[in-house]
């Protein structure tokens, strides 16, 4: 949902429209397990650093440390300001509840095989998911 607000901010920034195709091209970019996987084709495990958003939203200085010590980087003697926000959105919009289950539903298993595979992710941080972690 946050993708397709994203891209509608975008579209009118431009002066577009925004694509039929938007909303079908955000959805499938929920499924995180399946970009994984298909970045593992391409890379080695030990290759791929992943950061979960809102840890980094909620912990912004120990994510950018573990960043840098994947790269290779000593701490730097200075930090950026972590304060700001680029992309902060005030209000994001919601759904009926019979859409957000049929959603939540739908990326079940990917979730699912998203934890079993990747277990850096905290699921208890997605609200809607946080029971798959109990």
């Amino acid at each position: 949902l946050s993708g397709l607000q994203h891209d509608t901010a975008l579209a009118k920034a431009r002066g577009k429209k925004l694509s039929q195709l938007a909303p079908l091209e955000a959805f499938v970019r929920g499924f995180y397990h399946a970009q994984l996987v298909g970045l593992l084709a391409h890379f080695d495990r030990s290759q791929i650093l992943i950061l979960q958003y809102e840890r980094c939203v909620s912990e912004p200085l120990p994510e950018l440390l573990r960043t840098f010590d994947f790269l290779g980087l000593k701490e730097p003697e200075f930090l950026p300001d972590l304060k700001g926000h680029p992309h902060f959105q005030p209000s994001k919009p919601t759904l009926d509840p019979d859409t957000r289950d049929a959603y939540v539903r739908a990326y079940r298993d990917d979730v699912l095989n998203l934890l079993g595979s990747f277990p850096e992710i905290d699921v208890r941080l997605w609200p809607n998911f946080a029971h798959l972690g109990d």
